[in-house]
């Protein structure tokens, strides 16, 4: 038996988007499994490279033997970009060797962490405990909407109960929410989070017939549609984007039908920045700065404080055409919480930043960027493309053709000698520096080289001409 987990790029929950983790069964029976062995995979960036394990094979012991429900584990990513593990043993196994009246049993839920740069899982922490007739995991994942985790179980004691349980990576539990379960015989179903809160159900009573239901973060239903607008089950695949649509695509004799519906927000306290911890930002979400702008904040509802990780960095990205540049990098090393510990402050964007009129930039905060002050807990930043804004419209000051040079590094030098000095290489050059300083592509000329002949490695010197380069006045009142 195999439990994977697999990160995907540029994910809001904060996994890091070069591993994988796996968890193996290393007992031959599961009943009496109680060693996990795991490794992490690095994820290829092109299809014709192999993943290959980067650490491990690592084990650790449960705190008892794995119940046999086959929902007895999940694996899921964590806000700092690591990984957790929670699972479910059967206590009565080992300090009850006769089963209980009724078919019940003793139950514990346990989780633990795996944090980035780190060689072992750290402390298996006790979430919960019961006697039922049977305890599974539905599911567990970072909140939505708030601090920590969840984990939805559900259980069977004289009448079936689904729960929440809501904790910290310390391990602190914070909340249990309970409430009664339906019969439902509606056949087998699946449950999947929404990336706006609340959750989609996936039911179906036979091979041609399904149905979908919305359900909030509370758990009552709030819509549901069926498989009138789609094929059979097994002709159908779909998917929840990111951005909260339901897409299914359906295949034919000769043709790909495709059907979305776009799923409603259960978040009400969010402020568009997909995380409703962040009341409001500065400059604002989709508005108009002047040039030269040095300072930009984030306010939160909570009391936050920095963290200390490597990881704790904001970034700037102007975008060129349709690629997005990096801009700046500020280390939260760089930055400061104001007097009431709710917003950061950040005074160290240079000046040739938000340089260039009238165009479009947006601001990436990694996860666990800041921490809530209270509980030490991670909070989650603050994606791609939804921190938006644009730079002032209006007429450029031409300055003077600058020249200048550029040193290629030992794989540069070495691409320049096997292009046998083709002009292909140094167009190849001009648009990726035309893209990155950002200019445009026909104002800037590779005119001269020669080989820097200081060193054993004979690095090759690029001589550049920009033309009528623009430059802007900046006046503070």
């Amino acid at each position: 038996m195999i439990w994977s987990f697999q990160s995907m790029k540029g994910q809001i929950s904060g996994v890091r988007s070069d591993l994988s983790v796996t968890l193996v069964d290393k007992c031959t029976n599961i009943i009496i499994l109680h060693e996990i062995e795991w490794t992490i995979y690095n994820i290829p960036i092109e299809s014709n490279q192999n993943i290959k394990p980067i650490f491990g094979p690592k084990t650790f012991e449960l705190k008892g033997n794995l119940t046999s429900h086959p929902h007895a584990n999940s694996s899921f990513a964590t806000t700092e970009g690591g990984f957790a593990y929670a699972y479910i043993v059967d206590s009565s196994i080992t300090n009850f060797p006769i089963i209980h009246l009724f078919g019940v049993k003793k139950y514990s839920l346990y989780v633990t962490f795996w944090e980035p740069e780190t060689t072992e899982f750290g402390p298996h922490f006790l979430l919960y405990q019961c006697d039922a007739n049977y305890l599974a995991i539905n599911e567990c994942a970072a909140q939505i909407d708030g601090l920590g985790y969840y984990c939805r179980l559900n259980y069977e004691f004289i009448k079936p109960r689904e729960f929440t349980i809501s904790f910290l990576q310390s391990g602190a539990v914070l909340k249990y929410d309970t409430n009664y379960a339906k019969q439902l015989d509606l056949g087998p179903s699946w449950e999947y989070p929404l990336p706006y809160g609340g959750k989609i159900t996936e039911t179906y009573t036979d091979i041609s017939r399904y149905q979908f239901t919305l359900s909030d973060q509370f758990g009552k239903q709030k819509d549901s549609f069926n498989s009138s607008n789609l094929s059979s089950f097994f002709s159908t695949s779909w998917i929840i984007l990111p951005n909260n649509t339901f897409l299914a695509a359906t295949l034919g004799k000769n043709n790909i039908t495709i059907y979305s519906k776009n799923l409603p927000y259960f978040l009400k306290n969010d402020t568009g920045y997909e995380n409703p911890l962040i009341e409001i930002t500065y400059p604002p979400r989709n508005t108009i700065i002047p040039l030269g702008r040095r300072k930009i904040t984030i306010t939160y509802s909570n009391e936050i404080s920095l963290s200390n990780n490597n990881n704790n960095n904001i970034y700037i990205y102007q975008i060129n055409e349709t690629i997005p540049i990096l801009r700046q990098s500020i280390s939260g090393k760089n930055c400061r919480v104001s007097s009431d510990k709710k917003t950061i402050i950040v005074e160290t964007v240079l000046e040739s930043t938000f340089n260039q009129r009238d165009k479009d930039y947006f601001i990436v905060v990694n996860n666990s960027f800041v921490k809530d002050a209270k509980y030490k807990e991670a909070i989650k930043g603050i994606r791609r493309n939804i921190w938006q804004f644009k730079t002032e419209a209006g007429e450029s000051i031409h300055a003077a053709t600058l020249t200048g040079l550029l040193r290629l590094n030992t794989n540069g030098t070495s691409n320049f000698t096997e292009s046998r000095n083709s002009s292909g290489f140094f167009e190849t050059i001009e648009d990726q520096l035309a893209l990155t300083i950002p200019v445009e592509r026909d104002r800037i000329e590779i005119i001269n080289h020669k080989t820097d002949k200081s060193g054993s490695a004979g690095h090759e010197i690029l001589q550049l001409k920009i033309s009528s380069i623009k430059i802007y006045i900046f006046i503070y009142n």
